[in-house]
């Protein structure tokens, strides 16, 4: 539901990823979910029962009770939006799991009550690895060659390397994201999609009275993900130079539309843009597309 999980959404629509869900990690996030929701009932009674001294009464209203609780924590922690793939608990990966943790292997060489956690989404990760290159993220220091390095443990990274699939360790979502969104700085395809159909009419009135387009326009925009995977939020602004064909030798900026709108990136379609245009003249006047000329 953040800003971070749609520009995930996103970063898997366009790189074609899918997501890897151990069952020790739905299982903890149903968890936390469950005690988060409980903890804002409870805030909300004691909230309420501080209404009565100084009404007297109760409202009637509904807060939902433990079982209904359960059952949206448990749809929340399963319900991802995105290409996911969800790994049931194997025996024979619970096995591994365990013998690594007794024997304290990395990641569990160092003493803690969730060692055995660690061990059994590392062993997933191997799992995985037989098949699939993989992006691990997190910022657990016992998979790593020492605190707040980026290097995985070495004792990890020879288990590693006897498998099929390679293997990228990050500290966090941003870093993983950082790339994609520098490709989508300035996506000129996207823009074009939406100034074309406001810049056509303009150009035609600007070349009507004598201005003719003298370069290619210069573009700038923000790109900003959505909820729906494959689609972007465009704001963007289009300044295309001009030059006076007539003998008045009128200077102007060039021709400018700017605007904001959704991109379907799979359709190739705009919607809901609200673009605008202008011709704009260092000399103070202005040519619109829905009127000849004013001033």
């Amino acid at each position: 539901m953040s800003k971070r999980a749609s520009t995930l959404r996103l970063y898997m629509h366009e790189c074609a990823g899918r997501l890897f869900l151990p069952e020790v990690v739905t299982v903890e996030t149903e968890r936390y979910l469950t005690e988060r929701i409980r903890d804002s009932v409870e805030q909300a009674k004691k909230t309420h029962r501080q209404l009565l001294p100084l009404f007297g009464e109760y409202w009637e209203w509904n807060l939902p009770d433990d079982d209904t609780i359960a059952h949206r924590a448990a749809e929340l922690a399963r319900g991802v939006n995105l290409p996911v793939n969800y790994l049931a608990l194997q025996g024979d990966t619970t096995l591994r799991a365990a013998r690594r943790y007794i024997s304290r292997r990395a990641p569990a060489h160092h003493r803690k009550k969730c060692g055995f956690k660690d061990c059994l989404l590392w062993e997933e990760v191997l799992n995985i690895l037989d098949t699939n290159d993989l992006s691990f993220v997190t910022d657990d220091n016992d998979f790593y060659a020492s605190p707040r390095c980026q290097e995985l443990h070495p004792m990890l990274k020879a288990e590693v390397a006897t498998k099929q699939g390679s293997l990228t360790i990050l500290r966090d979502l941003e870093t993983l994201l950082r790339p994609f969104r520098k490709e989508y700085d300035v996506p000129l395809n996207v823009v074009i999609a939406f100034v074309e159909p406001r810049a056509i009419p303009i150009k035609r009135a600007a070349e009507s009275i004598g201005f003719e387009p003298s370069s290619e326009p210069v573009v700038s925009c923000q790109v900003f993900a959505t909820s729906t995977p494959g689609t972007v939020e465009v704001w963007f602004v289009s300044v295309q130079p001009f030059h006076d064909t007539s003998e008045q030798a009128r200077t102007t900026e060039g021709l400018r539309i700017d605007g904001r709108g959704l991109y379907d990136s799979r359709r190739r379609s705009c919607s809901k843009q609200v673009p605008s245009g202008c011709l704009v003249s260092s000399l103070g006047w202005v040519l619109t597309s829905n009127s000849r000329s004013s001033h």
